[in-house]
């Protein structure tokens, strides 16, 4: 009898045992090593504008009626291509606030609307006459681009330059500078969804963004010397610094034969521009968590010069007027930037092993979608810092033998929760084991 009440006894025991480390295991999908979402350039967060504007002008006689010189219609296009880097600092009185880096250039292809004429006759009165018509070339080309909000009005006077245009105005210059470079001394977070493709989600553009970085440093890629054949630019801002205008105006054009007209008033004409716009936080809506969003209009005036010539016997007589050959503006949304503010957990090493393949997942999503990657490998004492979203997260990382590069066993630190401008920091000791089953060890 007493055998049989300590079988029993043995059994229900073995079966609460059996039971208890049943649900002391969480079983969980392992999610699988991905690539940083960013990685350390500004390119992957760029808004890229290409934009054509039509330059039309209609068929148009000569001055001089008796040489019955006449211009046909011509048609081409002003090019405007341009890069935006939205950026969002946060955190920093006087400093947080959007910013958009803005560079470029306008492309006038010119050599589509100029043409020459030219006749030797004799008038009524029966003198010889050499008439010339040259015509449509490049006078005088003006690029406007302007800040709006999404009503379509202009931002309020809060708007600033962080990067002042350029090319500034050049009186008797020979060559201007375009690009620059900027650096921020404080947390921004960079890019955001294209709102002219809602549906597509840039691969830059996740929960846990690797772009919120605590200095940043931007150099437009096409910085140099610009030089000014036969070119002069003046450059306008509005005085709310919603607005910037370039005018860029061909010289040592007037009386000018065939020939002589300035190359880039009848070639292809690339003029360059740059600058950076900052909207400080409670200007127009900006600030934490705001959804606020900004339209960018662009305008091209192009303005084409003709001179018409009379050479009676050696006395040269010169008539000069302009046509307007474009003027269109188009008006694009600028990206919807993340204002959410962020904060930082770091993980510190302190096994004997390395720290290999991190990667966090959002906290509470079933199937546990990875959103950040971080591709270094930390040694014993070394410390990853990352930089999220508020939120609850769960970060994932592989323990690696340092001498035979196997890994040793799979980690997880859930349910960590980041709260904006606060820092977490983990050690290795706070995980917990998964194994090959996707089970994990639960504390009691």
């Amino acid at each position: 009898m007493k055998s049989s009440i300590k079988y029993l006894l043995a059994t229900a025991l073995a079966m609460t045992i059996a039971g208890c480390r049943r649900e002391h295991f969480e079983y969980v999908t392992i999610p699988p090593y991905c690539e940083p979402e960013f990685n350390g350039t500004t390119e992957e967060c760029m808004m890229e504008v290409s934009e054509e504007f039509p330059m039309y002008l209609e068929s148009r006689k000569s001055y001089y009626a008796s040489s019955n010189l006449t211009l046909p219609e011509h048609q081409s296009a002003v090019e405007v291509h341009m890069t935006i880097l939205p950026i969002y600092c946060f955190g920093i009185a006087g400093a947080s606030g959007d910013y958009y880096a803005v560079n470029g250039y306008v492309l006038a292809h010119n050599d589509k609307m100029y043409e020459t004429k030219a006749k030797d006759d004799y008038d009524e009165a029966g003198v010889i006459h050499n008439w010339e018509t040259c015509g449509n070339f490049m006078r005088d080309l003006t690029f406007t681009a302007t800040l709006l909000d999404a009503e379509g009005k202009h931002l309020g006077e809060g708007i600033r330059f962080y990067q002042s245009p350029e090319p500034e105005t050049t009186i008797g210059e020979t060559a201007y500078t375009s690009g620059w470079s900027v650096t921020f001394g404080i947390a921004v977070q960079i890019g955001g969804t294209d709102a002219r493709e809602p549906d597509k989600t840039p691969r830059w553009w996740h929960f846990v963004i690797g772009s919120i970085l605590p200095k940043f440093s931007y150099t437009t890629s096409d910085s140099s010397v610009r030089q000014l054949p036969d070119l002069s630019v003046e450059q306008n801002s509005t005085t709310d610094n919603s607005s910037v205008e370039f005018q860029f105006l061909t010289n040592n054009y007037v009386s000018s034969h065939e020939g002589s007209i300035p190359a880039i008033a009848r070639t292809d004409e690339r003029c360059y521009f740059s600058w950076v716009w900052y909207v400080p936080s409670g200007v127009d809506g900006v600030k934490d968590y705001s959804e606020t969003s900004f339209n960018l209009e662009l305008g091209v005036k192009a303005s084409m010069g003709i001179n018409d010539f009379d050479d009676c016997s050696g006395k040269e007589e010169c008539h000069y007027t302009e046509r307007e050959a474009c003027s269109e503006s188009k008006v694009i949304p600028l990206p919807n930037i993340s204002r959410i503010p962020v904060g930082k957990a770091t993980l510190m090493n302190v096994s004997s092993y390395y720290v290999k393949n991190l990667r966090v997942t959002v906290g509470g999503f079933d199937e546990k979608p990875v959103c950040y990657g971080d591709s270094n490998v930390y040694a014993r004492n070394k410390t990853a810092e990352m930089m999220l979203h508020e939120g609850t997260y769960d970060i994932w990382f592989d323990l690696v033998d340092g001498n035979t590069s196997e890994t040793v066993r799979q980690c997880v630190i859930q349910d960590v929760g980041i709260k904006a401008d606060g820092t977490v920091a983990l050690s290795t000791l706070d995980a917990r084991n998964v194994d090959s089953k996707g089970r994990i060890r639960m504390r009691k």
